[in-house]
């Protein structure tokens, strides 16, 4: 049963006031007072209640607490992947530079290259020679056959070189105009640049 001292100390213990001995139901004359059964049926229901509480607060803190205790396993992963990440980082900085250095070297020569064949494709072309007027059909079937000998016509009063000789000719464009039109340009390239002025 709760007596009178049971229920100072729980009051006590809990931080709550305790009760006065000027209470109707207390014995002035006892050391232990009783406390009537309505009284004591209601703390009892207090005490388990909290008791109750305590243990559901209990649980949940546990359950919280191996939560932040798995945040904390995974902070700790994520930190070591952060540390090695970096590391690796590092260790590939140099060989980063060399493929930037590298890279840069390229495109210069690559710039090089693109100049000495803009060059060569215009030295290519120097003894080109572009001819308008020639009918359609009359250089058949070969047009640097035909050229050679219109041109030793043409020139026979000019010094041609010994080896007077077309690489090639053609059309331009390939495809034949509409009757009517006029004909295309024929393209030559002479093989000496000599011959190629006696063109012009």
């Amino acid at each position: 049963m709760l007596t009178m001292g049971k229920l100072r100390q729980q009051s006590q213990r809990l931080h709550l006031p305790a009760p006065s001995p000027d209470q109707p139901w207390m014995d002035g004359e006892m050391n232990e007072h009783l406390i009537p059964s309505n009284v004591q049926d209601t703390w009892n229901r207090i005490l388990v209640a909290m008791e109750d509480t305590k243990l559901i607060l209990s649980q949940e803190i546990g359950k919280v607490s191996a939560e932040l205790g798995h945040l904390c396993t995974d902070h700790h992963k994520v930190s070591h992947r952060v540390k090695d990440t970096e590391a690796v980082r590092k260790d590939l900085q140099p060989a980063h530079q060399a493929i930037k250095s590298c890279i840069s070297q390229l495109t210069e020569r690559i710039q090089k290259f693109e100049h000495r064949a803009e060059d060569a494709v215009g030295h290519s072309r120097r003894n080109n020679v572009c001819i308008v007027g020639v009918p359609e059909g009359v250089e058949a079937p070969d047009v640097v056959t035909y050229l050679e000998s219109w041109a030793r016509s043409l020139l026979a009063e000019r010094p041609l070189t010994m080896f007077f000789e077309l690489e090639r000719a053609h059309r331009v464009p390939a495809r034949k105009p509409v009757l009517g039109r006029p004909p295309r340009l024929i393209v030559a390239k002479l093989l000496h640049y000599r011959d190629r002025n006696l063109f012009l």
